[in-house]
């Protein structure tokens, strides 16, 4: 559990780093359209790996449980 939450705090962290030093999201000054654009994307991708995550455990609840 200790190296899963290591790696993905690592992962998190040089996410950060590459959207601030390379892509320069939020440094921009006026207007700011790059950080919404960027923002939206995070949105519609979180909601596409939540919405996948939920269906398929719902569908394990659903099929496996008779097995």
């Amino acid at each position: 559990t200790a190296v899963l939450l290591t790696v993905a705090g690592l992962g998190i962290m040089q996410a950060i780093g590459q959207l601030i030093f390379f892509l320069h999201v939020g440094r921009e000054d006026h207007p700011k359209w790059e950080t919404l654009v960027f923002s939206f994307t995070v949105m519609v991708i979180f909601i596409i790996v939540v919405g996948s995550l939920w269906i398929m455990y719902d569908l394990n609840e659903r099929v496996m449980k008779t097995m």
